[in-house]
């Protein structure tokens, strides 16, 4: 996930990081896992990063990994493996 997404509730000070953007990822790990239980961790990594919108160097870099997990694709990807 990106070191750019920055989160914010209710009563609690705005934060970004991979802090944020961890949850965001182990989130759509779940809703990937729970759609198809069949998946190993190395299948699921894979379409994550298949379906992340690439935002800085091509491939992944130092700042924003792989880029931004795009829940759509991620989606779409998901029911084609």
């Amino acid at each position: 996930a990106a070191d750019a997404v920055t989160t914010a509730s209710p009563g609690f000070l705005a934060f970004s990081g991979t802090s944020a953007a961890a949850a965001h990822a182990a989130a759509i790990a779940a809703l990937g896992i729970s759609a198809r239980l069949d998946l190993t961790p190395a299948r699921l990594k894979e379409i994550m990063i298949m379906s992340a919108l690439d935002i800085l160097s091509q491939g992944f870099d130092a700042v924003s990994g792989y880029g931004v997990l795009d829940i759509p694709t991620f989606l779409t990807t998901l029911g084609h493996f």
